[in-house]
């Protein structure tokens, strides 16, 4: 289910037109993000919805093989506090959301508990260089509980113009303690444009990773 899910918004993403994008779970108000991501043996695909300038409300769906759970509900997310610079701009969001999840990463036939999840992400970037760190704890009773943990550096190889196709190379480490390799480093290919982004890349131990955005 978890790969139709994440082909289906891919080749969904791929046949719309950029529209304007940046990589934020809060946008501008009535501006809407569809996302998908997988990387080893995780998937999560989420919808959202921007309200108003600080606060976002939406969907989220995760798959963990590795587990072997998954995970299903309504979140929110919200813009805490933005820093705007002369030449670049650094921002703080928080994310929660609560739902159910399942014992069993194949189908939702399996034991079901209440579950919830709460993080931040921080991020500063300019036209050449960014960075990004985020942290995200989950707690489902006796299916999972961990915490998961992401740092990014970013260089663009060239200044963009607006509305131009803008690409970064990205250094990406993930540390996730319940994992069989608990630090992972990947290095990462983006690419945006208008409302479209996307991301590839295969981390050092050989697992692929992939993200794909559309913002409309």
């Amino acid at each position: 289910m978890r790969e139709h899910a994440f082909l289906a918004l891919a080749a969904a993403t791929a046949a719309l037109a950029p529209l304007g994008a940046e990589a934020r779970p809060v946008t501008y108000p009535s501006g809407n993000m569809a996302m998908a991501e997988h990387r080893d043996e995780t998937t999560v695909v989420e919808t959202m919805r921007t309200l108003t300038p600080k606060i976002a409300v939406g969907w989220h769906d995760e798959w963990d093989d590795e587990s072997d759970w998954q995970f299903h509900g309504p979140m929110v997310a919200g813009l805490a506090k933005r820093w705007n610079m002369p030449a670049a701009q650094a921002n703080i969001f928080w994310m929660a959301g609560a739902g159910v999840a399942f014992d069993d990463v194949a189908s939702a036939g399996g034991e079901a508990q209440p579950a919830a999840y709460a993080g931040f992400e921080a991020d500063w970037e300019n036209r050449r260089f960014y960075t990004q760190y985020q942290a995200r704890g989950l707690w489902a009773e006796d299916i999972d509980n961990t915490l998961t943990q992401r740092a990014r550096v970013g260089v663009a190889p060239y200044i963009a113009e607006a509305g131009g196709l803008h690409t970064w190379a990205i250094l990406q480490v993930d540390h996730e303690p319940e994992d069989d390799r608990p630090v992972s480093v990947t290095p990462v290919l983006r690419l945006f444009s208008g409302g479209l982004l996307a991301e590839a890349g295969v981390s050092f131990d050989g697992d692929a990773f992939a993200t794909f955005m559309f913002y409309f």
